[in-house]
């Protein structure tokens, strides 16, 4: 086995962390989006990964399914 660790770093973009009234705000742009079928979900997800990171974008995610019923449909 190999010493090498993979390393993995933000996306080109430059990531950063999100402060609360981005999150905030990015949690109703998923929210609203949601009502706009998969297709614009999906394309949301790839911006919001593309632009702020997987975590990031997990995190918003996550936090705009517990607080609607985006997760419902």
């Amino acid at each position: 086995m190999s010493d090498e660790h993979a390393t993995y770093g933000p996306p080109e973009h430059g990531v950063r962390d999100l402060d609360d009234a981005e999150h905030a705000r990015l949690v109703a742009v998923v929210t609203a989006t949601s009502v706009h079928g998969t297709a614009a979900m999906r394309r949301l997800w790839d911006d919001l990964v593309a632009d702020h990171g997987p975590e990031a974008a997990s995190r918003v995610w996550q936090e705009a399914l517990a607080s609607s019923d985006v997760g419902q449909t």
